[in-house]
C-alpha cells in the first residue's frame, strides 16, 4: 500500500509540475484568481487547522486529468517562496467520501522545515460538489511521518477550487 501511494504522489506532483511549468512560466496565482503576468490555471481557497493552529493558502491550485482520473489540489501557505503546503490527491473523484486509508486517496502536508512532510493515515476527503471546473468539500485527517513516531492532526479543511483540465 505504501508503494502505492508513493507511486500516485509522485504521479499527482508530476502532474502539476508539468501543468505549472506549461501554463503559467513563473508567474503566479492567487487565491483570488488574479494572475501576475501569466495564464491564470486555477483559482480557490483552501483553509485548514494542524493541530489547533489556523492555515490558509495564499496559492491554490487544482489539476484534473480526466485521462488519468486524477485531481489534485494543492495550497501554499504563507509567502510563494515559503514550503509550507498541503496537498490532496484523488483517484476518480465524485461527489462522496474519500477514506484516506484507501489507495485512490493521498493527503501530504509539509512544513517549514527541509524534508518535512506529513502523510494522512487515517481521516477522510468529503467532495460536496464536483462541476465541470470547481471542485468543493472538507478534510480531516491524521498524519504521519514514514517512520511514524510523531502526528499531526489536520483539522477543519475546507476546499473550493477552479482547476484546469488536463
Amino acid at each position: 500500500m505504501i508503494k502505492f501511494r508513493l507511486i500516485l504522489f509522485v504521479l499527482a506532483a508530476s502532474m502539476l509540475l508539468f501543468n505549472s511549468c506549461e501554463k503559467i512560466a513563473g508567474h503566479a496565482t492567487g487565491a483570488s484568481g488574479s494572475t501576475t503576468g501569466g495564464t491564470t490555471t486555477g483559482s480557490g481557497t483552501l483553509t485548514f487547522n494542524v493541530d489547533g493552529v489556523a492555515k490558509t493558502s495564499a496559492l491554490t491550485v487544482g489539476v484534473y486529468s480526466a485521462s488519468l482520473g486524477f485531481l489534485q489540489i494543492s495550497g501554499q501557505v504563507g509567502s510563494v517562496s515559503s514550503t509550507e503546503g498541503l496537498s490532496i490527491t484523488i483517484q476518480n473523484p465524485a461527489v462522496g467520501t474519500f477514506p484516506i486509508t484507501a489507495n485512490n486517496t493521498l493527503c501530504i502536508y509539509t512544513t517549514t522545515t527541509a524534508n518535512d512532510s506529513w502523510f494522512g493515515a487515517t481521516g477522510s476527503v468529503i467532495i460536496t460538489s464536483f462541476t465541470s471546473d470547481t471542485v468543493t468539500g472538507t478534510f480531516s485527517f491524521v498524519a504521519g511521518t514514514f517512520s511514524g513516531t510523531a502526528t499531526k492532526n489536520i483539522t477543519n479543511g475546507v476546499f473550493n477550487v477552479k482547476y484546469t483540465k488536463q
